[in-house]
């Protein structure tokens, strides 16, 4: 009797909904949650919306992000569970309940919830701003030459009066290279002729 009895509470358990909606709505919610900031309404990173069934399935440009019925080989999924590179979302690895619920989504099928498409894309517009705003930067977008503070540098003395010559004589002798000579009156009139007039000097 209670075998049976626990045979049928565990029968119950799997039957009943899950909170929040249903597996469907779940993983639809920990996607937009996580990954619509940066492949929603907002921004389509590597030209990937995982906002609809048949976007995530199309994929973007490493190729397709979900294969329905196979989580292995889902590469939405695989990201998120930091067994593949890159891993996301950026700020950091999913909660493992968050995983199993995509896993199983995924495994059932990948199908999405029937959803408002107005109200979504405002909340996914809310949710890039969001990642924009919140998302971390990381040491190696720190060590970019835009978020390096200026600092001037030092004038290479080689004899050139000019600080930019002596710059780019500088660059010359690092890569072993020999500037050519400087060009005589001649040339130089000739020059300025077609550069400003477009024809070639006059024999006077």
């Amino acid at each position: 009797m209670t075998r049976c009895t626990h045979l049928l509470l565990a029968v119950s358990l799997l039957a009943a909904p899950l909170p929040g909606g249903g597996l469907e709505r779940q993983a639809y919610n920990i996607l937009q949650k996580n990954c619509f900031g940066c492949h929603g309404a907002g921004l389509k990173t590597s030209n990937l919306d995982l906002r609809t069934r048949e976007g995530a399935i199309a994929g973007g440009e490493r190729g397709e992000a979900i294969v329905p019925n196979y989580p292995e080989r889902s590469r939405a999924y695989q990201f998120a569970a930091h067994t593949q590179k890159p891993a996301m979302p950026p700020g950091g690895k999913l909660a493992e309940a968050e995983l199993d619920i995509l896993e199983r989504w995924i495994r059932a099928g990948a199908v999405y919830p029937e959803v408002e498409a107005a109200k979504e894309d405002d909340a996914a517009r809310k949710a890039a701003l969001a990642a924009m705003e919140e998302r971390p930067v990381t040491e190696k977008e720190r060590a970019f030459w835009s978020f390096r503070k200026p600092v001037r540098p030092e004038v290479p003395k080689n004899g050139e009066a000019n600080p930019v010559d002596a710059f780019l004589r500088a660059g010359w002798q690092e890569r072993g290279l020999t500037p050519s000579k400087a060009a005589d009156r001649r040339t130089l009139i000739r020059r300025v002729y077609l550069d400003v007039v477009g024809l070639p000097p006059t024999p006077e």
